[in-house]
């Protein structure tokens, strides 16, 4: 048994940070990667009702320390490398995994642009390529969370100018939904048709 327990909405559980040692030694590296992108994340957002909770790197590798010589190890560790709390989403999270699988330049997250209205972050950013990268899942036109109450036929407006928006400040865009996230040789072809050639 684990040596802290957590008690969440009156139920008794693993803390997280255990879980997320305990996921990253026995599941898939996505799904890890998932979890701890989520979990990392500086400010998480809490569904209504739900408590959120966080974690730090440092916690991960002490938690993992705490249990010995278990099997695993070099999982977890690859896991904690590699997870980053910028991702904004799953569908983020599970392309920027099958980007590394490919073996494609890592991007960055999260990076900010400007223009004369204001500030626009975009989701992967290839600098030396002037390459943008957006995950274009369905949940930002459909969900309530994403959408606030603006019909679809705005929202798909509003990112088709922030989309001209980015553009006119000389990078070139590509997206990809969960067809591509989910099926490395699409989004194989997809990268190399932007002009982002294979790192290793």
């Amino acid at each position: 048994m684990p040596s802290e327990i957590w008690v969440v909405d009156g139920l008794a559980a693993t803390s997280l940070p255990r879980t997320l040692v305990d996921v990253a030694r026995r599941g898939s590296f996505e799904t890890a990667v998932v979890m701890a992108d989520r979990a990392l994340a500086a400010i998480p957002p809490a569904a209504e009702g739900v408590e959120s909770f966080r974690v730090t790197a440092g916690e991960l590798r002490s938690e993992l320390h705490g249990l010995g010589l278990v099997q695993g190890v070099g999982r977890v560790l690859a896991v904690i490398e590699f997870a980053n709390g910028l991702s904004g989403s799953v569908g983020e999270s599970v392309t920027r995994v099958t980007i590394h699988s490919l073996g494609f330049p890592a991007p960055i997250l999260q990076q900010e642009f400007r223009d004369a209205l204001g500030r626009m972050f975009a989701d992967f950013w290839w600098p030396e390529f002037r390459l943008i990268g957006e995950f274009d899942g369905k949940g930002k036109y459909l969900r309530e969370e994403f959408t606030r109450g603006r019909p679809t036929a705005q929202v798909v407006l509003e990112e088709k100018e922030r989309e001209d928006r980015l553009r006119a400040l000389g990078p070139s865009v590509t997206r990809f939904g969960w067809d591509e996230a989910r099926s490395p040789a699409s989004l194989r072809r997809k990268l190399l048709g932007a002009g982002l050639p294979l790192g290793r």
